[in-house]
């Protein structure tokens, strides 16, 4: 019978989830637990199902089995696994109150051993499956503090995504986090300055994205003055770096939605600027879905003028026209709503001929919409009457007559 070393190196040599499953089937009776925490995890960097289309699989009902087992053999299972069972349950989203609430204990009982790394972890995905009891959360912020200073920016992110989550208001936790975010941001500042290459610390699309949101909504329990400090500098990070955006669409916009909408970017535009040929690249590949499209134009109202100009128009109305039978009628809201803010802009500027010049494909998108509302009435049906308002403004704030809309709204 094969050692749970040898198992276990069999796991991280494995192929993908067949071959894992596989090693699960033929060796189960030699499993440690160990064994089976890299067995789950190891599935969950190998896979992009949810969990439901896994737990037909009798092999991976036993792995769950096993887990649950050394779960309830109180006192075995250790932080490192732990943490692996409850980033397993959370990336396959699978809904086991019962291995949840014992993760939790467990966690609890066993606080002292925990890296704050596991801790980040282990607060963003119990997050994740709702399954964070306040004692929990307790233990887990008290054990990050205590060691702070060795935290790296993956496990700032991941405390800031599951406060963010919480919306939790308690700053005596939050504050210290926030003070360690400046001085990653800092240290990645200085290294670029000295032309030292990329920082080291785990900066990706993701990270800018997830952080951006987190810091947006916890901002009621941050100072202004020191959030709009951190986007300073995040900017200042992500300017050179934005063609990693280029495979993280949505990462993208979300960064530049959350942005706009607490750094008071029409006094710092450079942002928005850098990131026109990103998002022109990525319009004219065709990847911005409706929800993408809908906070580009969003962020890019908020920005303003210094930032706004005719080929953003331009290229904003051709993507939507392009993905338009994916436009719900809410989201044609939304973004008619913002277009009209970005036609404001150039009225704002005096540039009456790129006016001109936006105005027949913004009256090509408006009359597409007015189409598609009428092709498909089960679109106009699922819309609030605050947002089927917002059409008819938006038609009539950009100048456009529509008959079409006109049948379509009064179908509804």
């Amino acid at each position: 019978m094969s050692t749970p070393t040898e198992i276990n190196e069999m796991i991280l040599g494995a192929g993908g989830v067949e071959e894992i499953l596989d090693i699960v089937e033929r060796l189960s009776e030699g499993f440690s637990c160990v064994n089976a925490a890299t067995a789950v995890f190891h599935i969950t960097n190998n896979i992009t199902v949810r969990g439901e289309q896994l737990l037909p699989d009798r092999r991976f009902k036993e792995l769950l089995g096993m887990c649950v087992g050394y779960l309830r053999e109180k006192g075995t299972v250790d932080a490192i696994c732990l943490t692996q069972f409850a980033l397993a349950l959370a990336r396959l989203r699978i809904d086991d109150s019962e291995m949840t609430e014992m993760i939790a204990q467990e966690a609890i009982n066993r606080i002292d051993d925990f890296s704050s790394r596991q801790c980040a972890s282990l607060m963003r995905d119990m997050v994740k499956l709702k399954a964070c009891p306040p004692t929990l959360i307790t233990a887990l912020q008290s054990s990050f503090l205590a060691n702070i200073n060795e935290t790296t920016l993956a496990d700032v992110t991941n405390v800031f995504f599951a406060s963010a989550d919480l919306r939790n208001q308690n700053a005596s936790f939050l504050e210290p986090v926030t003070d360690r975010l400046g001085v990653l941001l800092d240290e990645a500042c200085s290294q670029q300055e000295k032309g030292e290459g990329k920082s080291i610390m785990f900066f990706t699309p993701v990270t800018w994205s997830s952080l951006a949101r987190s810091l947006s909504i916890l901002r009621g329990v941050l100072s202004r003055q020191r959030v709009k400090g951190l986007f300073h500098r995040m900017e200042q990070l992500a300017i050179p770096n934005l063609g990693d955006f280029h495979r993280y669409e949505s990462s993208l916009s979300l960064f530049l939605f959350y942005t706009s909408a607490i750094y008071d970017p029409e006094s710092r535009p450079r942002l928005y600027i850098a990131a026109k040929p990103i998002i022109t690249s990525l319009a004219q590949d065709g990847k911005l879905e409706p929800i993408q499209l809908n906070q580009i134009a969003t962020s890019y109202g908020h920005v303003g003028r210094n930032a706004v100009d005719q080929p953003l128009i331009t290229m904003l109305a051709r993507a939507a026209l392009r993905r338009m039978s994916d436009f719900s009628a809410d989201d044609m809201a939304r973004f008619t709503a913002s277009m009209g803010r970005l036609l404001s802009c150039l009225k704002r500027q005096k540039k009456e001929v790129e006016r001109a010049a936006v105005k027949p494909i913004v009256q090509e998108l408006f009359t597409e919409m007015a189409v598609e509302l009428k092709r498909s009435p089960q679109k106009l049906r699922a819309a609030s009457q605050k947002n089927v308002n917002t059409i008819a403004s938006a038609f009539g704030r950009v100048g456009v007559k529509s008959g079409l809309l006109l049948e379509a709204v009064s179908r509804r």
